[in-house]
This record gives structure tokens, sequence and C-alpha cells, in this order.
């Protein structure tokens, strides 16, 4: 089958199965491929170190911490029924950040702030699925 091209403009909504009703809805983009090697080249490096009897030895560092909150500050395009604590809704506010010629509208870090961690790391998850191949994409395994 052929390789269907992404949808930088494409959303689908999202509720956590940890949610309860009334569930917040979480609107997920589609990561474009610049952005996606944007945030994988800001949170990888190989730190270079002074070895024993001269030997540099090189250690990779994965930012994986902040992979996932750039995840979402790139790729959350919106929300319903997100709840201060004072039970009042948080506003849909985005900011512009300018990249590769074009500005992206991204989730300002005083809102990301305020979803729980392990919220934070599903919505991570599920965002960087939208920019692989879909199943029915790969070839079958040892073809």
């Amino acid at each position: 089958m052929a390789i269907r091209v992404i949808n930088p403009d494409a959303t689908r909504n999202y509720v956590s199965p940890s949610d309860q009703e009334p569930a917040t809805v979480w609107k997920l983009g589609t990561l474009d491929s610049r952005i996606m090697g944007f945030i994988e080249d800001s949170v990888t490096k190989l730190e270079i170190s002074a070895g024993r009897k001269g030997s540099d030895q090189a250690e990779p560092v994965f930012r994986t911490g902040t992979r996932r909150w750039l995840l979402v500050k790139y790729g959350l395009r919106g929300w319903t029924n997100l709840l201060d604590a004072n039970g009042q809704p948080v506003a849909e506010t985005f900011d512009a950040a300018p990249h590769f010629g074009r500005s992206y509208a991204v989730v300002p870090d005083r809102v990301l702030e305020l979803i729980p961690a392990d919220i934070l790391s599903e919505l991570a998850s599920e965002l960087g699925k939208q920019n692989r191949l879909q199943e029915d994409e790969k070839p079958p395994f040892g073809s």
C-alpha cells in the first residue's frame, strides 16, 4: 500500500481513560516532520567527556521530560472542560512560536504547568503516534 502523507492541519479528540464524566476533551493535532525534527534535536545530544588515559567517551543524553513537554506544547490544539483549581474553565490560549519561516501556535507554559504530569505524558504519547506510518502502510514482516 502506498504511503499517505500526514496532514498537519488534522486534529482528533482524545479523552484520557483515567478521566471521569464530565471528561476533559483534548484536541490533538498532527506535528509536521520539521517540528518533530526540532523537538528531537532539542532533547537529544551526545556529551563527550575525557575518559581514562586520554580517551574520550561519548554518552547519549535523552531529555524525555522535555520531549513530552514540547510534544504537548506544539501538538495540543485545544481543550474543553479543563478546570482550574477553583473549578473554573481554563481558557484556550496560544502563543506564536516562529520556526523555519512560519509561525506555530503553541500552548503557553503557564497552561502546560497546570496539566498533571501523568496526563501530560499520556498526551505526549498520543501526539507522538500522529507522525508515524500507519500499520496498513508498513510492508508485511519478512517481505
